[in-house]
């Protein structure tokens, strides 16, 4: 429902998928979308309350009962929560650099072993990003790479609209919707991890 209101309102999605990992703020979801950088998250949102009314409802209570519950505190006591507030919001955020400088670290290790493990591959955008995030097992993945790049004369489905350039299908661990697509020559191979329909 969500990708066809994107659509009619033009709102490019550039990948979607369902979410196995978390996301870079550490919060789980079941869907993620892909946008681009440029499109107006404002609009966005007014377009989902719109189509949702639940969400509007949602954030008018949320506002509704912030304000009451303004109303009936003492001065006192919101000094003591908003203390306890930048407190806690001084550590979440030094957690949250610090697992910021996790995940650049995890991402750095990822390209580096992936770099051992297959020096002669070139590597197409956003290749390594699917394998290391948006994969359950991306073991499935490895394991074709590790055929394709292991004979020079390896083929897969032979891409009509591009020349020397194939394809072959892997279980991402939970469908069989994987595609890795390839051209081998004298000097290495050039490989782009994605999707079916990508």
């Amino acid at each position: 429902i969500v990708k066809s209101l994107f659509d009619k309102n033009n709102i490019n999605i550039y990948r979607s998928g369902v979410s196995y990992k978390a996301a870079k703020n550490s919060r789980y979801y079941d869907w993620y979308f892909f946008l681009d950088e440029e499109e107006n998250e404002q609009f966005i949102q007014q377009l989902l309350e719109d189509r949702f009314p639940v969400l509007k409802e949602k954030s008018t209570k949320e506002f509704n009962a912030e304000y009451l519950y303004l109303q009936e505190e003492e001065l006192d006591g919101l000094k003591k929560t908003t203390t306890d507030l930048n407190v806690e919001n001084v550590i979440l955020k030094k957690n949250l650099e610090k697992s910021t400088r996790s995940l650049n670290r995890l991402d750095i290790q990822f390209e580096k072993f992936i770099s051992i493990l297959f020096p002669r591959v070139e590597f197409i955008d956003p290749s390594l990003d699917v394998l290391e995030t948006e994969l359950l097992d991306f073991s499935k993945a490895l394991n074709e790479i590790k055929k394709i790049v292991s004979n020079i004369n390896f083929k897969g489905k032979p891409i009509k609209t591009l020349d020397n350039w194939y394809d072959i299908h892997f279980n991402t661990g939970k469908r069989d919707d994987g595609r890795i697509y390839f051209r081998n020559d004298n000097g290495g191979s050039t490989i782009l991890v994605s999707f079916k329909g990508e």
